[in-house]
């Protein structure tokens, strides 16, 4: 075989910069998980990896630097060291890696890189293409989320055009709820330099798009709840925004017949048909929310857009460096190798 295929688990991603240049680094309060990343994280798209088997130290660190990582969100102190890791049987030499050995608000055990940057794992291995699925991110017995990296990866599906600029973005043209097409100006999802554009992020659980398009798909679902009797609640906020609740659970009250279709329609013509669990989070055993948040209220003068590992989960999507192209296809992850 000749790419390389893992289990993982999604987790959050975060923003920040770090302290001195550097190759990369790697986070491992568990040492089966690996992080990877540049210079200045904005630029990575990143990926919590839970590997059965992923990584055996075979040799003890051949030489070492200590530095700060400071985010927006989290704090790190790290260890940076070269490596011989396994996968599987392969043996590779010489991968930069890092442990932290002080963390503060971080609830994962490893984060691993995938830009297009010198440092990331995916260059290191000279790779150009990666694919993953995710599969039910609520159940966490749940063991067949899978990363795939290598330049034999499958890239199958709609496809759509793959903009690389230290992340990677893709443009939403359209955005249908129900059958009706959203009022929203397509323009303010496009990408222009460096404004705009959607970046598809398998790290954070969030959807984050611009107010007005969120308040657009609110009303849209407000209005096709309310006719399906659902009880609206306000018991759940994101940073100080109000979330849009229901009484209920999404598995079990949201069948075909109450859940309105969401279409995502990319640039063109590649279509996300989207079910209930990929558009609302089951906050409480009697409580879900719309898991579209405005980008604002992480940043108020962010204009991009984010498509969140929530929104893929039961997608299959696959990413070519080299063709700059995204594809997705619905997928159930158990089946899929």
């Amino acid at each position: 075989m000749s790419y390389k295929r893992f289990m993982w688990t999604p987790a959050a991603a975060f923003s920040g910069s770090i302290a001195s240049h550097v190759p990369s680094a790697f986070t491992c309060r568990n040492p089966y998980l690996i992080r990877g990343h540049h210079l200045h994280l904005p630029s990575i798209i990143a990926m919590a990896i839970f590997v059965k088997e992923l990584v055996h130290f075979l040799a003890g660190m051949i030489k070492h630097t200590t530095l700060g990582v400071n985010f927006s969100y989290i704090m790190l102190m790290v260890v940076l060291a070269r490596e011989q890791f396994a996968f599987g049987e392969e043996v590779l030499q010489g991968i930069f890696f890092g442990c932290s050995y002080k963390t503060k608000l971080i609830d994962t055990s490893g984060i691993l890189g995938l830009a297009e940057h010198s440092s990331s794992l995916l260059t290191q291995l000279g790779y150009r293409r990666f694919g993953y699925c995710i599969g039910d991110v609520t159940d966490m017995s749940y063991s067949y989320h899978k990363l795939f990296i290598g330049n034999s990866v499958t890239i199958m599906g709609d496809k759509t055009s793959l903009i690389v600029d230290s992340k990677y973005y893709i443009n939403v043209e359209r955005i249908e709820v129900g059958g009706l097409l959203l009022d929203i100006d397509r323009d303010i999802f496009k990408k222009k330099a460096h404004t705009g554009g959607m970046v598809v992020d398998s790290g954070s659980a969030y959807t984050f798009m611009p107010l007005v398009a969120v308040k657009s798909f609110e009303t849209a679902l407000i209005k096709m709840f309310t006719k399906a009797n659902f009880t609206r609640n306000n018991l759940h906020s994101h940073k100080g925004y109000q979330k849009l609740c229901y009484d209920g659970d999404v598995k079990k009250d949201l069948d075909l017949q109450s859940f309105p279709p969401v279409k995502l329609t990319f640039e063109g013509g590649a279509t996300m048909d989207l079910i209930a669990e990929n558009v609302f989070h089951q906050v409480s055993e009697s409580s879900f929310c719309l898991g579209t948040i405005p980008i604002e209220v992480v940043d108020a003068d962010a204009t991009i857009s984010i498509l969140g590992f929530h929104m893929q989960q039961q997608f299959y999507v696959s990413f070519d460096l080299d063709r700059k192209e995204f594809a997705f296809t619905r997928m159930d992850c158990e089946t899929w190798s």
